[in-house]
């Protein structure tokens, strides 16, 4: 089963914070397996990310389902740019809302 994108910020960064500790990627491996119950080929993926980044990665916030009536015109419109842009519906309707915050110097 794939992780979501928040548990897969949580284990890099565990593998991040073993790494700097245990300095070394054999004992980071075990613990990692141990910790996440994964494979040892999933574990080495997570350390190979650790390396690679660096330093932790940010958290993503928990997403919602939350349903809005908008007229129809406006619905193809985003599916059309959708599909041009390769973004989800949910990408492009967060943008516009974080920007319409923004500008209004609300949360965003």
């Amino acid at each position: 089963m794939r992780s979501s994108s928040t548990q897969l910020a949580q284990r890099i960064n565990g593998a991040v914070l073993l790494l700097r500790r245990l300095r070394s990627s054999t004992k980071t491996v075990i613990v990692l397996m141990r910790r996440y119950q994964v494979s040892r080929k999933q574990a080495l993926r997570y350390i190979r990310e650790a390396q690679k980044v660096g330093r932790m990665q940010p958290i993503p916030e928990r997403k919602v389902v939350f349903t809005v009536k908008i007229p129809l015109n406006l619905v193809r419109a985003l599916r059309q740019i959708a599909k041009s842009t390769g973004d989800s519906l949910s990408v492009l309707v967060t943008r516009a809302l974080e920007a319409f915050l923004q500008k209004r110097g609300g949360h965003g």
